[in-house]
């Protein structure tokens, strides 16, 4: 069986369907991830579990606790050295968003609260839409 020849605005229209596809899922894509939380306990140090072992390793962390602390209550692997922690005093989880979004390097921002566990795909699948 002979196939039709495509017109030269269906090969066009391909081609920017190719283009535009390979845009969408364009890897080097710099995210950043907001975690807003009132104290360091054990579910901000689960999250950043889960956030170090996302497939996706093109990210920042953005830690916002309502007082300061130091990185060593971060366990060694989980640090990796895009990690910003922003003291934002007693504010509702939407301003110390704001704030994280402010400071944000990445053309993506991800917000998560540190009482969830992402899977590990969850970057990877959500900078395809």
């Amino acid at each position: 069986m002979i196939s039709p020849k495509k017109t030269s605005v269906e090969k066009s229209n391909t081609k920017l369907t190719q283009k535009n596809n390979l845009k969408k899922y364009a890897p080097e894509e710099f995210i950043s991830i907001v975690i807003p939380f009132k104290k360091i306990n054990s579910n901000v140090i689960e999250c950043l579990k889960k956030i170090s072992e996302l497939t996706y390793t093109n990210y920042e962390i953005i830690l916002l606790p309502d007082e300061s602390f130091k990185n060593n209550k971060i366990p060694n692997n989980i640090q990796n050295g895009n990690i910003s922690i922003i003291a934002t005093g007693q504010v509702p989880p939407g301003i110390k968003r704001n704030v994280g979004t402010k400071q944000a390097k990445g053309s993506i921002i991800a917000f998560i609260d540190d009482d969830a566990y992402p899977d590990q795909n969850w970057l990877k699948n959500a900078i395809k839409y």
